[in-house]
């Protein structure tokens, strides 16, 4: 009895209030019954304006290389004494890249110097060909690697950041000026 009470109560006080809030929209110019808040969708819709024009620049930040992993602006190509390396300038956190030394035609033994904050900021994960001798002291990594005299040579060298964020460190072929290279780490 009780609950059936209830019951008739609460559908007494849903009818009334159903019957407060049920009323028709007003009839627009155009013949349409709708309720629109025309300010909020104007302004929706600017918003939605702003938001494509920032995921179009996103896009070709990432098609210029801005990214990491591909695009003109993701790499670079440095003069490097007899020689050039190519090394990423914008590379991801923890995922695998590469740097390529290429020596133009010199002795049968060459030396890639590598300063001591390319070993602190960088794993190195694989060396092609592996060098003849490797030295590690204070002022860094030596790579020493038999080539064919009067030849022209290529050492890749597989490399993974260690930690997100700006990295610079130093590169040298043989007894040459030491270049510092400049890298951004994406998380």
């Amino acid at each position: 009895m009780l609950l059936l009470k209830k019951l008739r109560l609460q559908a007494e006080e849903c009818a009334r209030m159903g019957g407060e809030r049920a009323k028709a929209p007003v009839m627009r110019d155009d013949g349409l019954q709708l309720e629109e808040h025309r300010a909020f969708q104007e302004h929706f819709w600017s918003a939605q304006r702003v938001a494509w024009v920032v995921f179009g620049l996103f896009l070709v930040a990432a098609m210029l290389g801005l990214t990491g992993a591909g695009g003109p602006l993701s790499r670079s190509l440095v003069p490097l004494g007899d020689g050039a390396i190519d090394y990423p300038r914008i590379a991801r956190w923890q995922a695998a890249e590469q740097l390529v030394l290429r020596l133009a035609p010199g002795p049968e033994q060459r030396t890639l110097r590598l300063s001591p904050d390319f070993t602190g900021t960088l794993q190195v994960d694989s060396i092609y060909p592996e060098p003849a001798r490797s030295v590690t002291g204070p002022d860094g990594t030596r790579l020493t690697f038999d080539t064919v005299a009067g030849a022209e040579a290529e050492v890749q060298i597989g490399i993974s950041p260690l930690q997100p964020g700006y990295t610079s460190f130093a590169v040298a072929v043989d007894d040459g000026t030491p270049r510092t290279l400049d890298m951004f780490v994406l998380p």
